[in-house]
């Protein structure tokens, strides 16, 4: 089985409700993405899928997010938009454009360079 990887960014706003903290006040990440799929067999080109393919795919549903104000779209009016809930929102979007053939293995979304939360499904 082999897994491929890729890796995108967005900026976008967001407000924690209820945190009680600085993150409760309005504020913004450049966030980043990553998407892992496994692909049971490469092909006689040697590759699993292109990642041009599949960052495109990725890039069509974060561009929903993109330079707005998380907790203003419908996906996160009941839910707080933290690095966890984008990274469930993410997988799930993603999941249902992806061929047959794709298994997605998870979705990475960081706040910073240091900081990340995934979210994956059996």
């Amino acid at each position: 089985m082999y897994r491929v990887c890729v890796h995108t960014m967005f900026s976008a706003s967001h407000e924690l409700k209820g945190y009680p903290g600085d993150c409760a006040r309005v504020h913004g990440h450049n966030w980043g993405v990553s998407a892992v799929v496994a692909v049971p067999d490469i092909g006689e080109l040697g590759m699993g899928v292109d990642f041009r393919v599949l960052r495109g795919d990725l890039e069509k549903i974060v561009m929903d997010l993109d330079h707005n104000h998380l907790n203003d779209l419908e996906a996160f009016r009941d839910v707080n938009p933290t690095a966890e809930s984008i990274a469930k929102y993410l997988y799930r979007r993603l999941r249902s454009e992806l061929p047959a053939h794709l298994d997605l293995v998870e979705v990475r979304v960081e706040e910073t360079e240091h900081d990340w939360a995934a979210y994956s499904e059996p």
